[in-house]
């Protein structure tokens, strides 16, 4: 699992990098959500004309597309080298990653319901594994 990754994240950084611009400015952005830079390469969709606006918008739909389609398909092989209980176990976790993820990308609070239901999710991929 861990090498299939590895090659998706091999295959993302490039168009990652082409995507957002300089690499060095989203590394900047990542580390500190704070930084600002005036010549970043951000596409800002409120300040772009109609017709500039509705050719990323669809760019992203299709890009959104793209990845999601590359998700299914590593999924699948996933599911093709580990059992159907694992691959299952591995989803939860890839949900509770993407909760914490984006609730400390988007400094979003999480609430108690939703922190107990983090600890339970991440409890039970830690019972797999230690009964598996």
């Amino acid at each position: 699992f861990a090498s299939i990754s590895l090659k998706g994240l091999y295959f993302l950084i490039p168009l990652v990098i082409f995507w957002e611009g300089s690499g060095i400015e989203m590394l900047k952005r990542m580390i500190f959500p704070n930084y600002t830079n005036k010549n970043s390469h951000l596409i800002n969709i409120v300040t772009l004309p109609d017709n500039e606006s509705f050719f990323v918008l669809i760019s992203l739909v299709i890009l959104n597309g793209i990845m999601f389609a590359c998700y299914n398909l590593v999924s699948y092989i996933v599911l093709r080298k580990t059992d159907l209980v694992t691959h299952a176990v591995l989803n939860v976790f890839r949900r509770v990653v993407i909760i914490l993820f984006t609730a400390y990308f988007f400094g979003s609070e999480l609430s108690l319901l939703n922190i107990v239901g983090v600890l339970i999710a991440v409890t039970g991929v830690l019972l797999f594994g230690y009964f598996r």
